[in-house]
């Protein structure tokens, strides 16, 4: 088993200092960054909160936003959250100062 390596190296003739001329991307990895992605999903809906829960993602609505309140659920282990429009202002409004 050998791990193919690609070293690439390219003469762009630009100069940071400058403005105009820094040299900026990004680029996806073949196997990602070994990452596990949690998320916390906000929604009334039963089946995306089926769907959400059964893949290891925490998925609620009222009672979701009543645990992360109370301090039940730690925000700390998950890296994305997502909500469905109807929740973006219950969510502004009860864990503003959270």
């Amino acid at each position: 088993n050998l791990d193919e390596t690609i070293e690439l190296a390219i003469n762009l003739n630009l100069d940071p200092r400058k403005p105009g001329q820094a040299l900026r991307g990004s680029l996806r990895l073949p196997h990602g960054t070994g990452k596990s992605v949690k998320c916390l999903v906000f929604t009334s809906d039963p089946d995306i909160i089926a769907k959400a829960n059964s893949q290891g993602h925490l998925a609620g609505g009222d009672d979701l936003l009543q645990q992360i309140s109370k301090g039940e659920v730690l925000l700390d282990k998950y890296t994305r959250a997502l909500a469905t429009q109807d929740w973006i202002s219950p969510i502004q409004k009860s864990l503003a100062r959270v």
